[in-house]
């Protein structure tokens, strides 16, 4: 992904540069006065953070709210970064008030693995060196899993010091790093064996799970005890685990397949096998328990937390991530702390952000108090508008944008027809020249004019042009991407552009060999279709009017030198 500021393309062959991603516009449903400002309407940006008026509104909790429609409730998120670049917020796993992870593979021979506590309490971060009681073995971490005493038991890949040969050892350490034990566990998870997680109860005994046979048992001092079948046939994903009061121990189980539903199921150690199971919970993300008892089990998934009653087989929503400037996407774990705040870690690599987040439940009128803007889209690319959105909202005490989003391009363009409230509009796949002739869009050029963090001069050439329609301009991008097309030279010839009718021919005159790798022939309609209007706005074709234009204009595929 490119930013969209001035840069030189090097090395670009046989391209075709398309947009992607959430390119922020502000929208108005309604006639535009000369000026490009609607009556009644102050300046803003898309991006620079001056946004249109809207309605004030603080953090939302939507189950808080009482008969008369205003919110009593709201979770105001306290966002934590541990001073940690190898922090593993996948793994960490919080015991009472400690977050507990091993420490990712450092760069260098010098940074070994550590088991790593920080205290939220004080702040403070203790990072404590393996002893693997070394013998020249290089060793991989498979998986591991904390117990409540902070002591954390893990599966390690050992392999000899040409790598020749494998085996696999269970350990478990203390909190200050001493080995109490290890074992080897070669004959029950070999090489071929994949590992899905692991876990420990309450009792000090391991779970490990695998997607396609089912789950290992070992005793608290290492010993194989047996296996558990699923009694499935299809891949299981363990979605979470949670021990009751009555001291049984529940995995949540996704069974590949099954869209509507998740499955809680008792695991009889002693037995050996899933003692019974509850089919009927909804699809999430994961599950864990609820310290205050006011539910059987909290769980979450990309939208929101919930409190879940098994015998109501009821969820109620606690909070909507992004109402508590969180992307649901990015949610690697979550929990309930005893003082009654929730906890979790995120974690996105797109925009290196990592860190864990502290929800207080606080009252509506405590809560910071911003002007709400409505970010509108499809579906498809719901989580990168999500991601947007929060990261606009974490760094302004202004303004805050709610995300809505729709299955269909009839759905999203009826809403902004019919004047929903709505401010920005994601212009991923939406035909910007049809809603144009309905004069929906803000021309953004004043407010570009007059912000104090962009200009004109800090785009690549020719981007925002692609965004003009009719002297209006109705985006402004924060990043593009390049999709690149390249062919062998030899089939291709030295033309520098190939038409659909000779891409035909190229496939008829090589029977046998697919034109694109792995895609179907609607996929490829799709993104020949695709290409070609990108391409018409690069090579200077005429624009296509509709879908006929595109499949008869020529496919110009050429290359970009200067870009």
């Amino acid at each position: 992904m490119r930013r969209a500021g001035k840069r030189i393309f090097d090395n670009i062959v046989w391209c075709l540069p398309i947009f992607l991603l959430a390119f922020l516009t502000a929208c108005n449903p309604g006639a535009s006065n000369s000026s490009g400002v609607s009556d009644g309407e102050a300046p803003g940006g898309a991006l620079s953070g001056d946004m249109l008026p809207a309605d004030t509104a603080p953090y939302a909790d939507s189950t808080s709210a009482p008969a008369t429609g205003k919110t009593e409730w709201v979770y105001v998120p306290e966002r934590i970064e541990i001073r940690d670049e190898r922090a593993d917020y996948d793994a960490m796993r919080l015991i009472g008030d400690t977050v507990c992870y091993i420490s990712m593979n450092g760069e260098g021979e010098d940074s070994p693995r550590e088991i790593c506590r920080y205290a939220l309490t004080d702040r403070e971060l203790t990072g404590i060196p393996i002893d693997w009681q070394d013998d020249g073995q290089a060793r991989e971490i498979s998986c591991y899993a904390f117990d409540s005493d902070c002591n954390v038991c893990l599966i390690a890949n050992v392999y000899s010091a040409d790598y020749s040969q494998f085996r696999r050892f269970l350990y478990k350490f203390d909190r200050e790093g001493n080995n109490i034990f290890f074992k080897d566990i070669t004959e029950q998870l070999g090489r071929g064996t994949s590992i899905g997680g692991m876990s420990v109860d309450g009792q000090g005994r391991i779970y490990v799970f695998n997607p396609e046979e089912g789950i290992w048992l070992y005793t608290a001092d290492g010993s194989y005890h047996g296996t558990v079948s699923y009694g499935s046939s299809k891949e299981v994903q363990i979605r979470g685990t949670v021990e009751g009061e009555d001291e049984k121990y529940y995995i949540c189980i996704r069974t590949e397949g099954n869209e509507a539903h998740c499955a809680l199921a008792e695991v009889d150690f002693e037995k050996k096998q899933l003692a019974e199971s509850r089919t009927d919970l909804p699809v999430v993300d994961g599950v864990c328990a609820d310290p205050s008892g006011q539910y059987d089990l909290l769980l979450y998934d990309h939208t929101a937390a919930y409190g879940y009653n098994l015998s109501a087989q009821k969820k109620e929503e606690l909070f909507v991530w992004q109402d508590s400037d969180v992307s649901g996407y990015d949610v690697q774990y979550f929990s309930a702390m005893e003082d009654g705040r929730y906890f979790c870690a995120v974690e996105d690599w797109l925009y290196d952000d990592r860190s864990v987040v502290l929800f207080t439940r606080t009252g509506a009128e405590e809560a910071p108090q911003r002007r709400e803007m409505v970010l509108a889209g499809l579906d498809e690319g719901m989580s990168d508008r999500v991601g947007l959105a929060v990261r606009f909202n974490r760094g302004n005490s202004q303004y805050r944008i709610a995300v809505k989003s729709y299955s269909s391009l009839t759905e999203l363009y009826n809403a902004i027809l019919a004047r929903e409230p709505i401010d920005i509009v994601d212009l991923s796949g939406v035909n910007i020249k049809n809603l144009c002739r309905q004069e929906v869009f803000e021309d953004l050029s004043p407010y570009l004019e007059e912000s104090v963090n962009l200009s004109r001069e800090d785009f690549v050439d020719g981007i925002l042009e692609a965004y003009t329609f009719d002297g209006v301009l109705v985006g402004i991008p924060e990043s593009f991407r390049l999709r690149t097309v390249v062919g062998d030279r030899n089939m291709l010839g030295d033309a520098p552009g190939l038409t659909l009718e000779g891409l035909l021919a190229m496939a008829g005159n090589n029977p046998g060999v697919m034109p694109f790798d792995g895609i179907t022939r609607e996929e490829m309609m799709r993104y020949l279709m695709m290409f070609n209007e990108a391409a018409s706005y690069y090579s200077g074709q005429k624009e296509v009017e509709d879908v006929t234009d595109i499949i008869q204009n020529r496919i110009q595929i050429y290359v970009n030198e200067n870009r």
